[in-house]
């Protein structure tokens, strides 16, 4: 029986058709591994992890526009090893060499796994651990199922006794099929129809100034811009949020929207946010691509004070969060008003708060440490993401490098960090009126970058001083335009020509 993919795979599928997404949909993980490593167990591991996980182990093909999956009856794996000369000058660059190569090589999803490995093996007790997997075969949320079972696995037969392959009842194909028949969108007009009237008045592309031309073919390549927040003022944020009785996410969110409203004239922009879409029991032990996006919008009016303006963005939270089952794609192709290769329907812009971190691996006899290196591509225009640890906030801000520089970005965190602060210590200051300077960006554009100053005389006008100074100078050049040059005798005759 043919087994159709779920939206969001299938969405990825047709995505990568149209674009070379390099790494934008590849999870890559490196695990650090030191001292007594059993080759032959972590062998044993993968394999019951693809015994276990049919989707690790599924292809896909396509018949007219559709595509389907192909589940493949794993017939043996054999972990593939790259020793690495030792040299304290040249290993740790060889091994990133290796895990760049594997993590941008493209995957030809209807011949290959979507997951690869491959260990890197500097020494005898020193081992890194790669591994890539295709979106459209994980989420975030399968990552820490994958980590745990890594744990389960290697752990059991290094022990002993060899468990048998525990067998999940469900698979990701179930989903797949399950989605396919609830939410079709005969049976979603409802929710549909909330999404049109919600983005009516929202622009389809964001207005945030762009510092070049959008490519008709873009490059995907990002950059990335980090700030943190520690102590105080991270204790101060959750106060504003729990006195305002809304979540971290609804603050932080809502005032992200209104900086880049601010820096866009005014105009709101749509941002979508990432949801891990298991409301149900039975799918959270599956892996699987089940994360769904969420577009958010709220109107911005720049006299409505801060206090207001949450609890308006709030509410629109709530209503989107409400549906967050309904997949993207559907939205997205009901609602875009056109195609455009060189951008995202409805958004380019994504924002998340990350409080659900991978757990931490543990293995017999050894050390281990989880890297996840950044990505190179992106889809998206601007980035945000917000990982919460408890006395500390990491904000890292990933932008497109076809559209922004660093500098940009940089005074974008900068604005961002002063915003809230302004939005802490007075919630009913109008949401337009808050300060994005802090006293020593301020003093830098308005004293150190408006060049020397010039005392003039205050009884007399700007013609009047030009005319002077055509007089003192009349042969020195006034304006210059391309190659084009005008003196300040010529341009004070033509300007006193045109005055009569």
């Amino acid at each position: 029986m043919a087994i159709r993919a779920s939206f969001g795979q299938e969405y990825l599928w047709l995505t990568e058709m149209l674009h070379d997404t390099g790494d934008a949909y590849h999870f890559v993980t490196e695990i650090e591994l030191k001292g007594n490593l059993d080759i032959g167990a972590l062998e044993f591991t993968f394999v019951e992890m693809l015994k276990r996980h049919e989707m690790l182990r599924t292809m896909f093909y396509t018949i007219g526009d559709e595509v389907f999956q192909n589940i493949v009856t794993l017939a043996e794996f054999e972990l593939p090893i790259t020793d690495i000369a030792v040299r304290d000058d040249v290993d740790d660059a060889v091994g990133k060499e290796a895990v760049h190569v594997m993590a941008n090589a493209r995957f030809d999803l209807t011949r290959e796994f979507p997951l690869r490995a491959r260990l890197l093996r500097f020494a005898p007790d020193h081992h890194r651990l790669v591994l890539v997997i295709h979106h459209i075969a994980s989420d975030g949320w399968s990552l820490g199922l994958l980590v745990q079972d890594i744990c389960d696995y290697y752990a059991a037969f290094v022990q002993g006794p060899h468990p048998a392959t525990q067998s999940g009842t469900l698979q990701y194909a179930d989903f797949a099929a399950w989605q396919r028949k609830n939410y079709a969108p005969e049976r979603l007009e409802s929710e549909i129809s909330y999404w049109r009237n919600k983005l009516s008045e929202a622009p389809d592309v964001h207005q945030f100034p762009l510092e070049r031309p959008r490519p008709e073919i873009p490059s995907l390549k990002m950059g990335r811009e980090i700030l943190s927040f520690h102590g105080e003022i991270v204790e101060d944020l959750r106060h504003l949020a729990r006195s305002s009785g809304h979540t971290l996410f609804v603050v932080l969110e809502s005032l992200f929207a209104a900086l880049v409203a601010r820096y866009s004239g005014n105009v709101a922009p749509v941002i979508v946010s990432p949801v891990a879409n298991r409301g149900r029991e039975e799918f959270e032990s599956i892996v699987g691509y089940f994360a769904n996006l969420v577009p958010l919008y709220h109107s911005f009016d720049p006299a409505m004070p801060v206090s207001a303006y949450l609890s308006q963005a709030g509410e629109d939270i709530r209503e989107a969060l409400g549906r967050q089952h309904v997949p993207y794609e559907l939205v997205a192709g009901q609602l875009a008003r056109g195609r455009a290769r060189n951008r995202l329907p409805i958004s380019q812009i994504s924002f998340a708060l990350q409080n659900n971190v991978i757990p931490e691996l543990q293995l017999p006899k050894l050390t281990c440490r989880i890297h996840r290196p950044m990505k190179k591509r992106s889809l998206f225009d601007l980035q945000m993401e917000v990982s919460d640890t408890g006395d500390t906030l990491a904000f890292s801000l990933d932008y497109a490098t076809d559209l922004f520089d660093g500098v940009t970005m940089t005074d974008l965190l900068a604005s961002y960090r002063s915003l809230i602060i302004a939005a802490i210590e007075n919630p009913q200051t109008p949401i337009g009126a808050l300060p994005m300077l802090d006293d020593l960006r301020r003093t830098v554009l308005l004293e150190n970058l408006s060049g020397p100053r010039t005392s003039y005389p205050v009884d007399r006008c700007v013609h009047q001083l030009f005319e002077t100074q055509a007089r003192l100078t009349p042969k020195a050049i006034a304006v210059a335009i391309g190659a084009m040059e005008i003196d300040y005798q010529t341009l004070n005759t033509r300007a006193n020509q045109l005055a009569r």
